[in-house]
Formats: structure tokens, C-alpha cells, sequence
């Protein structure tokens, strides 16, 4: 009797396998978005409140949507390279980093368009904030450092540095190559 069920579960599985394929990047059915539009639309706010009354500047909300859009892709693009390279974030960086900036938000908090009032109107503290915004941010751009790190220990015996830039720019413009349909419609969406 258990064997019977053994098999029929067995089956299911394969069954299962067969019909939905794992496609090429290893996600079952549908890919996460590249970009999560909260993430958009949560920097766009923050932004925008801490430059004030954006009408009054010379920035429009495009230029300013653009460089996040640009800025969290150029951030995707070299993290994804890092762990290409086996770098990893352990814990205890994270949470180091994490503290520092939490120290760094809680002594400017109640400066003009500082992060306290902003997050008073989403009745946040710095903390959860931090936890549910910015941990992610911090660990790509942690990831970030790293790279860049392996890349100046690597030109330091050849004084290469001019071409540190180039290689950045090389892997975010592949990056950006290969996922044009969806930046094309991240920047539709948001511009």
C-alpha cells in the first residue's frame, strides 16, 4: 500500500517536471521582475521629499526617476558579477553596515527633509524602515564594494586603474543588453 503511494507521488512529481519545464534561468513558470516597482516608486518618494518642493528645482520627474531606474540596474548588473565571482555578504557584514546607516539616518533624522519627517508620514522608525526598504540595497551594494575591491587588488600589480571603469560600464551595458526588453518596459512604465 505505501509503496503504491510511493509511486503515484513519484509520478506526480515527474509529471509535474515534464509540464512545466524550468526555464533557462532556473525559475519555474515566471521570472521575478527585474526591478520590483515598490522599490521605483519607494526611492522616487523619498527623493522627491528630501529635495523638497520639486517643482521649484530645475529637475524634472523624469531626469529623477531615470537615475534610480539607472542607478538600481548599474547596482543589479555588478552585484550579479559579484556573485558570478563567488563574493558573498555574510550576516555580520550586513548587519554592521546596516547599523552604521541606521546611525548615520537617526543623527540626521531632524534636519529639513531629513529621513525622520518622511518617515514619520509613513509611520515607519529608522529601524523597520531600514528592514524592510533597504537591507536588500545594502547587501547588492555591499557585493558592490567587494568587486570593486578583487578589481583594484588585481590592477594594483599592473597600475591599471583607468580601466576599472571601463570594465564596470562593459558589464553594465551586457546587463543592460540582455534585459532590454525589460528595462524597455520598467522605463514605459515609470518615464
Amino acid at each position: 500500500m505505501n509503496k503504491a503511494k510511493l509511486i503515484v507521488s513519484l509520478t506526480a512529481v515527474v509529471i509535474f517536471f515534464a509540464a512545466f519545464q524550468v526555464n533557462t534561468k532556473g525559475y519555474l513558470l515566471f521570472a521575478p521582475p527585474l526591478i520590483e516597482q515598490e522599490v521605483i516608486d519607494q526611492r522616487f518618494e523619498l527623493q522627491k521629499y528630501q529635495m523638497g518642493n520639486i517643482e521649484e528645482m530645475n529637475v524634472s520627474k523624469k531626469e529623477i526617476k531615470t537615475s534610480i531606474i539607472d542607478s538600481i540596474l548599474a547596482q543589479k548588473a555588478l552585484a550579479e558579477k559579484a556573485k558570478e565571482e563567488n563574493l558573498e555578504v555574510h550576516e555580520k557584514e550586513l548587519e554592521k553596515r546596516m547599523e552604521r546607516a541606521m546611525e548615520q539616518a537617526r543623527e540626521y533624522k531632524d534636519e529639513k527633509y531629513g529621513i525622520g519627517d518622511y518617515l514619520e508620514t509613513k509611520d515607519l522608525t529608522i529601524e523597520e524602515y531600514f528592514n524592510q526598504h533597504v537591507k536588500e540595497q545594502i547587501r547588492a551594494q555591499l557585493l558592490v564594494d567587494k568587486l570593486h575591491e578583487k578589481w583594484m587588488e588585481e590592477t594594483e600589480d599592473t597600475g591599471a586603474f583607468s580601466g576599472i571603469e571601463k570594465k564596470r560600464r562593459e558589464i553594465i551595458e551586457s546587463f543592460e543588453q540582455e534585459h532590454q526588453e525589460e528595462i524597455q518596459e520598467i522605463k514605459e512604465e515609470n518615464l
